[in-house]
């Protein structure tokens, strides 16, 4: 199924453009497509996972100076160990000390006006969100 987003790209830090973002999953072959298309130039990347292929895009993005403002590129979210596993589309919106719930669940496709973050920042505030969870815990 072929899903077409419109979405905001960040170069440092200010809004750089609009850009056409389409996901499609290939049962057939078991891949994820993500294509962001901006007025200069075309993103593309593939693999078995939606937050694996997000991140794909999100790296040759990166390389030019853009971030993409999607759920899935937030610092804050990011998806569980199983939704990893499964090659799911959802992650959770985290908050420091707090386990995720699945109320906080969102589309890592879904469009959003704030800034995202690399790939690198992402994964590093979420290595934090989980060692905060042992400290919450230990003042309990």
């Amino acid at each position: 199924m072929l899903e077409v987003y419109t979405v905001r790209l960040h170069h440092d830090g200010q809004p750089e453009q609009i850009a056409e973002m389409s996901v499609l999953e290939d049962e057939a072959q078991g891949l994820i497509r993500v294509r962001v298309a901006t007025s200069l130039r075309v993103y593309e990347g593939q693999d078995s996972g939606f937050f694996e292929t997000l991140c794909v895009v999100r790296r040759k993005l990166e390389h030019d100076g853009l971030l993409l403002c999607v759920q899935g590129a937030m610092l804050g979210v990011y998806p569980s160990p199983m939704a990893l596993s499964m090659g799911a589309r959802v992650a959770y919106r985290l908050a420091l000390g707090q386990p995720a719930k699945t109320a906080d669940l969102v589309d890592l496709f879904e469009p959003v006006d704030k800034m995202g973050s690399t790939v690198e920042e992402q994964a590093q505030w979420y290595n934090l969100w989980f060692h905060s969870l042992s400290a919450s815990s230990e003042l309990q």
